[in-house]
Formats: C-alpha cells, sequence, structure tokens
C-alpha cells in the first residue's frame, strides 16, 4: 500500500504525515509503515538551494527533485511488494506542483507520465490558501525561498488543485480542507485511509496474515461477500443531505431528464459495469446455476477494482433462456457505462455478445472470448520475437473452437490476415468437409485452414505454434516433436494443461499454462481491467479488433520478455494503464470521438 501526502509549504503536511504513520502503527495487527521523506539527504544541492545558498534554473531543479525520488523507487518497490504499507512525505506531484512554474504542467507531467514510477493507491492534498500558509511558517521558523513568496504558493497550490482533480498518477486523490484543527483533518485523513482496507487492517508477509492458509469456505464466511458499498458523499448534516438527496437532487433529475447523456456526468453510470452471468459455464464447474457463480462474480468485480478502478456490479440471472437475458442487459443501460458477460455457455454466449454489442450504444465485452483471446495474441507477440518468427510465416493449430478458441483464431486473423490457422474440435479439424457444423465454426473457415487439411496429426506437422483450450493430455512429446523448431506451446486448460511444462525439458520451445505455478501464465485479468478503464473513461460506445489487437500490444510491449516471462505478472499495475491508455487512444481513431489524444493519461488516471 502506497499513500502519499502532497501540499504547500506550511498546510500541517508533516504533522499529519506523523499522525497517520501513528495511526497505522498503533491498529492491532497491522502492516510495517515505511516513511520516506523527500527531498532526501542525497541530493545536496537541492538542500543548499532550498536554503538560499545556491542557485539553480527550472530545469535542473526538476531533473534533480525527480531523480531524488526516482532514487528511491527500487526501495520503495520492495516495500511495497513485501506488503508493506509506505507513506511518502513528498511525491512526483510535488515537482509538478513547483517547477511547473517554469517549466509548464504539460512539460512536466508528459515527461512523468512516460517513466515508470509507482501509483499511488491514496494521494492526499492538504489545501490551504498560500497566506495562511505563509502566517503557519512564520510562527515556527525563518521562510525558504519557496515558502516566502505568497503569490509564487497560490500558484502552486493551484497546480497541485488541478493534478487532484485531473487525478493524474493517482486514481484515488483526497483532497482535504486544511485550515481546520489538526485533528479534525486527521480524522477525514484515517476516513480516507480506512475506505483502502477491509476492516480491520490487514497483517501483511512479514506476520504472516491469517488467510495465507485460510480454507477458501472459511474465507468467504468471513467476508460474507467480497464486495461492499462506499458512499462517496458523506451525509453529515442536513445542508449535504440536501444536496446528496431531496430536495437538491430534483434538480439533477431534471437536467438529466433533459438530456439523458447527462447521466455520465452526474452519476456513477461513467465507471460502473455489470457483469451478467446466467451460471451455465462456471470456470471448470459446468452449469452450477447462478447463486453458485456469485461468488466467482463477486471476485471478478474485486479484480475489475483493483486493477482499472471500475465499478462492476456481480448480475447472476435466474433464466437460461437468451431472449430473457438480453431483456435483462438491455433494461440496466441507464445505469451502465458497459456489460461485461461471463460464464455463458455457447452458442448461447455467441448469440448474445453479437446481438448486444450490436445494438446498444454503450461497449459489450465477453471476456471468455476477448480477454483470452487478448493476452494469448500478446504472448504470442512476445514469443514470435523470441524464437525470431512472424505471424505472416507460422502455421497456428488452436485446439477448442469454443468462445476462447474463435475469439483467439478472430484476433488473429485481424492482426496477421496471412498467418495459417487451423481450428480444432473434439471431431477433428474444422474443413470444408465436415458438413454438420455449427453455424459459428462454419463461418470460422471463412478465414482458417485455407489448405483443408482434415486431419489432426497433419495440423500439427511443422506447426509454430499450438494453443490448446480444450483440455488435459490433449498434446503428447510426439506431436510436439512433429512440431517445427522451437515451437511455442500454449496449454492452456485448467487446472490440468494439454501437456504439463516438465513434460517438455528434451525439447527446446516456449511454454505457456493457465497455472501460477508454472512460467508464462496466460491470465485474463492482464486484458479486462484495462480494457474497460480505457473504454470507460473514453466514453467509446464499443469495442473495435483494433481497439483488442492494441490491447494485445500494450501488454506484449510493457515488459522484456524472457522465454520464462513473455508476459507480465497480473500485479504489475502500470501494464493495465498501458493497456487503458492504448484502448482509449485507439478508440479515438477508430470511432472518431471528440477528444484531445494529449489529454488521454490524464483522463485515465
Amino acid at each position: 500500500m502506497l499513500i502519499v501526502f502532497e501540499g504547500i509549504d506550511g498546510s500541517g503536511k508533516e504533522t499529519q504525515v506523523g499522525m497517520c504513520r501513528d495511526y497505522l502503527k498503533g491498529k492491532a495487527g497491522a502492516a510495517e509503515v515505511v516513511l520516506h521523506k523527500y527531498p532526501t539527504g542525497n541530493f545536496r544541492e537541492l538542500h543548499k538551494y532550498l536554503e538560499g545558498a545556491s542557485e539553480l534554473d527550472a530545469k535542473s531543479q526538476f531533473l534533480l527533485f525527480l531523480a531524488d525520488i526516482a532514487n528511491e523507487q527500487k526501495d520503495i518497490r520492495s516495500e511495497f511488494m513485501q506488503g508493506k504499507i509506505v507513506i511518502l512525505d513528498r511525491y512526483v506531484f510535488s515537482t509538478i506542483a513547483y517547477q511547473g512554474e517554469h517549466l509548464g504542467t504539460k512539460t512536466c507531467t508528459d515527461l512523468i507520465s512516460k517513466l515508470d514510477f509507482i501509483k499511488p493507491d491514496l494521494a492526499v492534498l492538504l489545501d490551504l490558501p498560500a497566506r495562511k500558509a505563509m502566517e503557519r511558517k512564520q510562527k515556527q521558523k525563518s521562510l525558504d525561498r519557496f515558502e516566502s513568496d505568497a503569490v509564487f504558493l497560490e500558484s502552486v497550490r493551484s497546480r497541485y488543485l488541478k493534478l487532484a482533480m485531473k487525478r493524474f498518477g493517482s486514481s484515488r486523490w483526497a483532497v482535504l480542507n486544511a485550515d481546520r484543527d489538526e485533528n479534525v483533518v486527521h480524522s477525514d485523513v484515517v476516513d480516507k485511509i480506512s475506505s483502502l482496507f477491509p476492516d480491520p487492517i490487514p497483517k501483511t508477509e512479514n506476520s504472516k496474515p491469517e488467510t495465507d492458509f485460510m480454507d477458501p469456505i472459511e474465507f468467504h464466511k468471513k467476508l460474507r461477500g467480497k464486495l461492499s458499498m462506499l458512499a462517496k458523499a458523506k451525509c453529515s448534516d442536513n445542508e449535504t443531505l440536501a444536496l446528496a438527496y431531496t430536495p437538491g437532487v430534483a434538480k439533477v433529475s431534471e437536467a438529466i431528464a433533459r438530456d439523458r447523456k447527462l447521466a455520465y456526468d452526474y452519476t456513477g453510470k461513467w465507471n460502473t459495469i455489470a457483469i451478467i452471468t446466467d451460471g451455465t459455464r462456471v470456470l471448470g464447474l459446468g452449469d452450477i446455476g447462478p447463486e453458485a457463480a456469485l461468488p466467482v462474480m463477486e471476485g471478478k468485480s474485486v479484480l475489475f477494482k483493483e486493477f482499472g478502478n471500475v465499478n462492476a456490479l456481480p448480475i447472476c440471472v435466474a433464466t437460461k433462456k437468451k431472449e430473457e437475458i438480453e431483456f435483462i442487459a438491455r433494461s440496466l443501460v441507464p445505469i451502465l457505462g458497459g456489460i461485461n458477460l461471463e460464464d455463458i455457455e455457447s452458442p448461447k454466449c455467441f448469440e448474445l455478445y453479437d446481438e448486444l454489442s450490436a445494438s446498444l450504444a454503450i461497449p459489450v465485452f465477453h471476456d471468455d472470448q476477448d480477454g483470452t483471446a487478448i493476452v494469448i495474441v500478446a504472448a504470442l507477440f512476445n514469443g514470435l520475437g523470441l524464437v525470431e518468427k512472424k505471424f505472416d510465416e507460422t502455421k497456428i493449430v488452436i485446439l477448442g473452437a469454443g468462445a476462447a478458441g474463435s475469439a483467439t483464431s478472430k484476433l488473429i486473423n485481424s492482426t496477421s490476415p496471412n498467418a495459417n490457422i487451423i481450428l480444432c474440435d473434439s471431431d477433428g479439424v474444422l474443413s470444408k468437409a465436415r458438413k454438420e457444423l455449427e453455424p459459428h465454426k462454419k463461418k470460422l473457415l471463412e478465414f482458417t485452414n485455407k489448405k483443408n487439411i482434415s486431419d489432426y496429426s497433419s495440423a500439427l506437422d511443422g506447426a509454430d505454434i499450438f494453443i490448446g483450450l480444450s483440455g488435459k493430455g490433449k498434446l503428447t512429446i510426439a506431436q510436439v516433436k512433429s512440431m517445427a523448431e522451437d515451437p511455442i506451446i500454449l496449454a492452456l486448460s485448467n487446472p490440468e494443461p494439454e501437456i504439463k511444462p516438465s513434460e517438455l525439458d528434451s525439447v527446446k520451445c516456449i511454454v505457456g499454462t493457465g497455472r501460477s505455478d508454472f512460467h508464462n501464465q496466460v491470465n485474463n485479468v492482464l486484458a479486462f481491467p484495462g480494457i474497460f478503464r480505457g473504454v470507460l473513461s473514453a466514453r467509446a460506445p464499443k469495442i473495435t479488433q483494433n481497439m483488442k489487437a492494441n490491447a494485445a500490444k500494450a501488454i506484449a510491449n510493457s515488459i522484456e520478455p524472457t522465454r520464462s516471462k513473455i508476459l507480465p505478472f497480473a500485479f504489475e499495475k502500470e501494464v493495465h494503464r498501458k493497456v487503458a491508455i492504448d484502448v482509449a487512444l485507439t478508440a479515438i481513431a477508430d470511432l472518431n470521438l471528440d477528444i484531445d489524444e494529449d489529454d488521454v493519461p490524464a483522463i485515465i488516471d
């Protein structure tokens, strides 16, 4: 957990940092708390400049302050990954707010956006007018060069507020009125911090949290639901209540009634999606029903929030009829910014996806199809680079022609139309010789199996890539040896892959699975949070093939791949931001959206 405190000099930042640190340390069973304060002592020139003992031009100030912060990123990342709570007294936001006076805010934000600074989970801005801040400081000590200029400090304050308004660099900003008793301000700080944690604040790796070895049943019984609702509007007095509810809310409702698009500006519609399922094809469990599907959908909602800051409502419907599911989805559109279809049996899932995505004015995504396809293609981009092959020159065998296999073949085809793709199902190779193919499989023959191969062995012979979406043990070592030199094997069936990596020790190849206990896990969570963050922030009405392809490229380009790591880990949060930015930029180009491309990083953040 990373918490940043910002504010102009005199805002009470040092006091609140200390009180926050003591509060977190005093919580029973809390994680270890670490504090970093900037500027550090590593760059003496900065302190000499602040004390007036030397001069630095604006560019040198900016780069030195930034270097001071960058110098500790490795340590902070290590502490962060160990589960420690890290508090920062100033961060890159200070560099923008102060040095942006002469360099320009856009110059500063553009450069910082391109650098790999860790994103805070919460940025607390202690807001105070400059003159009041100076009055406080004068009582404490003589003022340094930044603290003695009220006009300059007020412009710094303005830049801070703009960063908070745009949510630059963090999805959670809290702007607090610092012109109050320090204990009142601290109470607000605690309130904001508490929203980041379950209650009580959990233990971390250092103290072995009780969830580490907890039975899943006990874990869920303790939580009684993995989601809760947090009120952004605190109705602590009659005035606020009158704004949030009647009579004030009537004015908002009247405005939306005149122009329904205003729901995006005045309500949570802009950042809310529904995860819709009928529980007919849940994980590897099959048709288990809507109630049993709920914990899975809750888990999915957690991932949407954690990695994309998207509010996802689990909607588990008590009907298996396509028409009724479609009616429910359409009925929810007034409150939604998007729809994610999940764990619905085929061919119903294909029909729902096609009909809803073609007719609704909000984006529709089917993660079983699109999410899987995007991450597979990302893995192939990096894998092919390592084995020095190109999509257009490869023979690709996909075993499994359901939702994921179909979507993967389509995305590969849209990315590289000349790729030689051969799809197989439980009855063999999809070919024109098979007369009883389902409609969606017949359509796939328009761009697959161009040589009309009819048997599985011939399909695998000389293949460069195998993508398994079928079941345990469906690929043998002998079949792998019949493939091309240095093939890519993505054996993605769960819980048991088509072939285990240990069986391939004697073969030079790149291997990926769907499991976290092997190298190269192909995990949908790399795609869907960033996809929806991008389309919701851009307010895109649909998700195009080009957006999916560029999402795959963003995932692939977020790391320097190796044979044992062709994809980033899900907890590398920057990958989700990169996906979101690239998806939003592609949406602007593909759908002619009225958004300045330069504003996209700030909109995403």
